[in-house]
């Protein structure tokens, strides 16, 4: 009877009801997101507080989004994705201010796990195209000097 009443607990866990197909908190990305009211503000007003937020001008952050923005491209045919430049933000937001993911989730108007895996793919990007112009290989004869 127990194992019965245990397994009666986990089916009614597995079968959560959705309440929202998006929190209304996110609803409005569009109009109450940082990326779309403070950074733009900032990046066409005030640069030195864009510079203090992201750690760079909004020259780099425009080359930097155009260099990355092919693979963090997101197409969705349901909802509206996150565009390349607010993944970009965010993970700049996130790395530059050592908020926690929830406050910078909150800030950007997108979920937690959202921010979370946008973050991870944003910094693997930035690795894959960055890495090969500013970190080059070690040469034969410098491995040499290396192991020496």
């Amino acid at each position: 009877m127990a194992m019965f009443r245990t397994l009666l607990v986990l089916k009614q866990l597995q079968t959560r009801v959705r309440r929202h197909w998006v929190r209304p908190v996110w609803q409005n990305r569009a109009e109450e997101s940082e990326y779309f009211t403070a950074m733009q503000l900032m990046k066409n007003g005030d640069e030195s507080l864009f510079h203090k937020y992201y750690r760079m001008s909004p020259e780099i952050f425009d080359m930097l989004h155009s260099m990355a923005d092919e693979k963090l491209s997101k197409q969705w045919l349901c909802r509206d994705p996150i565009s390349s430049g607010e993944r970009l933000a965010l993970t700049l937001r996130y790395l530059s201010s050592g908020m926690p993911i929830p406050d910078v989730a909150m800030a950007f108007r997108i979920g937690i796990e959202t921010a979370r895996e946008a973050i991870h793919l944003t910094c693997q990007v930035l690795w894959d195209v960055l890495s090969p112009l500013y970190m080059k290989p070690p040469t034969e004869s410098e491995w040499r000097d290396i192991a020496a």
